[in-house]
Protein backbone atom coordinates (compact mmCIF):
# COMPACT_ATOMS: atom_id res chain seq x y z
CA UNK A 1 0.00 0.00 0.00
CA UNK A 2 1.48 3.36 -1.00
CA UNK A 3 1.52 6.24 1.44
CA UNK A 4 0.03 9.59 0.45
CA UNK A 5 1.92 12.80 1.07
CA UNK A 6 -0.46 14.45 3.54
CA UNK A 7 1.78 17.36 4.41
CA UNK A 8 1.30 20.84 3.02
CA UNK A 9 4.37 22.46 1.55
CA UNK A 10 5.04 26.01 2.63
CA UNK A 11 5.08 28.90 0.21
CA UNK A 12 7.52 31.70 1.08
CA UNK A 13 5.66 34.62 2.66
CA UNK A 14 6.61 37.13 -0.06
CA UNK A 15 5.37 34.75 -2.79
CA UNK A 16 2.12 34.06 -0.94
CA UNK A 17 1.45 37.79 -0.47
CA UNK A 18 2.13 38.49 -4.15
CA UNK A 19 -0.23 35.71 -5.24
CA UNK A 20 -2.92 36.95 -2.83
CA UNK A 21 -2.75 40.58 -4.01
CA UNK A 22 -2.65 39.54 -7.67
CA UNK A 23 -5.79 37.44 -7.18
CA UNK A 24 -7.55 40.31 -5.40
CA UNK A 25 -6.74 42.67 -8.29
CA UNK A 26 -7.85 40.13 -10.92
CA UNK A 27 -11.26 39.84 -9.24
CA UNK A 28 -11.80 43.54 -8.57
CA UNK A 29 -11.27 43.49 -4.82
CA UNK A 30 -8.16 45.66 -4.67
CA UNK A 31 -9.23 49.27 -4.47
CA UNK A 32 -8.58 52.27 -2.32
CA UNK A 33 -12.13 52.98 -1.19
CA UNK A 34 -12.69 55.18 1.84
CA UNK A 35 -13.92 53.47 4.97
CA UNK A 36 -16.64 54.42 7.42
CA UNK A 37 -18.37 52.94 10.43
CA UNK A 38 -21.63 51.08 9.84
CA UNK A 39 -24.12 49.49 12.20
CA UNK A 40 -24.30 45.70 12.02
CA UNK A 41 -27.89 45.90 10.74
CA UNK A 42 -26.71 48.10 7.83
CA UNK A 43 -23.58 46.13 6.99
CA UNK A 44 -24.99 43.42 4.70
CA UNK A 45 -22.92 43.40 1.50
CA UNK A 46 -20.19 45.68 2.88
CA UNK A 47 -16.52 44.72 3.26
CA UNK A 48 -14.55 45.31 6.42
CA UNK A 49 -11.66 47.78 6.13
CA UNK A 50 -9.71 46.11 8.94
CA UNK A 51 -9.93 42.94 11.04
CA UNK A 52 -13.00 42.57 13.24
CA UNK A 53 -12.63 40.84 16.60
CA UNK A 54 -15.35 39.56 18.92
CA UNK A 55 -15.34 40.93 22.45
CA UNK A 56 -16.08 37.43 23.76
CA UNK A 57 -15.01 34.28 21.95
CA UNK A 58 -17.42 31.42 21.39
CA UNK A 59 -16.41 28.84 22.41
CA UNK A 60 -14.30 30.38 25.15
CA UNK A 61 -11.40 27.95 24.52
CA UNK A 62 -9.13 27.24 21.55
CA UNK A 63 -11.08 24.74 19.47
CA UNK A 64 -9.46 24.85 16.01
CA UNK A 65 -8.12 21.42 15.05
CA UNK A 66 -5.21 22.94 13.11
CA UNK A 67 -2.92 25.94 13.42
CA UNK A 68 -5.14 28.15 11.28
CA UNK A 69 -8.43 28.41 9.49
CA UNK A 70 -8.70 28.85 5.71
CA UNK A 71 -11.53 30.44 3.77
CA UNK A 72 -12.18 29.52 0.15
CA UNK A 73 -12.43 32.88 -1.62
CA UNK A 74 -13.88 32.12 -5.08
CA UNK A 75 -17.34 30.84 -4.04
CA UNK A 76 -18.20 34.22 -2.46
CA UNK A 77 -17.52 36.24 -5.62
CA UNK A 78 -21.14 36.25 -6.86
CA UNK A 79 -22.27 38.03 -3.68
CA UNK A 80 -23.30 41.64 -4.27
CA UNK A 81 -20.84 44.04 -2.68
CA UNK A 82 -21.36 47.77 -2.21
CA UNK A 83 -18.16 49.80 -2.56
CA UNK A 84 -18.18 52.99 -0.49
CA UNK A 85 -16.25 55.77 -2.14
Amino acid sequence: MSKKNIYVSNTPLQDAKQRWYTTLKEHGFAHSAKSREAAVDDSLGLLTAEPVYARDSSPSYNAAAMDGIAVRFLPILPLPVKHIR
